[in-house]
């Protein structure tokens, strides 16, 4: 992730390979803006899966309740947060198979996350070039 402490300053990647290492940065702003931060649970709520080392399929599950409530203490205010983790929660929770197979969904449902949110990205910068005046003016 870029750290957005640094920005415009400095560029830093952070690496974010463990659940409480994507708690911290959201609780510390190193990810900001609502659609980032509810990207930035999804994964969190995979990494999370992935640490559980069970395959019992209800101790996953109580398990990955525990992972989703670390996460919504980092930002309590955050809409896209809850929203993200309450969508991954019900991922899991439909999801019929082994412990293996609810982890692989899990991280496929945090790609789709990411994926529409870029498309969303993608779809307001269509509409705001839209809006643009096709010549510019003189301004002040």
């Amino acid at each position: 992730m870029i750290d957005q402490n640094h920005l415009p300053t400095s560029y830093e990647i952070v690496e974010i390979s463990r659940c409480d290492d994507m708690a911290l940065a959201i609780k510390t702003m190193i990810v900001r803006g609502a659609p980032a931060i509810g990207v930035a649970a999804a994964y969190g709520m995979y990494l999370g899966a992935r640490e559980i080392e069970t395959e019992d399929r209800e101790q996953f599950l109580t398990q990955l309740e525990a992972v989703a409530q670390k996460l919504r203490e980092t930002r309590p205010t955050a809409v896209n947060l809850f929203w993200a983790i309450e969508r991954m929660i019900k991922t899991a929770r439909q999801t019929i198979g082994s412990v293996d197979y609810i982890k692989a969904t899990l991280l496929e449902t945090a790609k789709t996350i990411n994926a529409e949110d870029i498309q969303t990205c993608l779809d307001i910068g269509e509409h705001g070039l839209a809006a643009l005046p096709e010549t510019p003016t003189a301004s002040c």
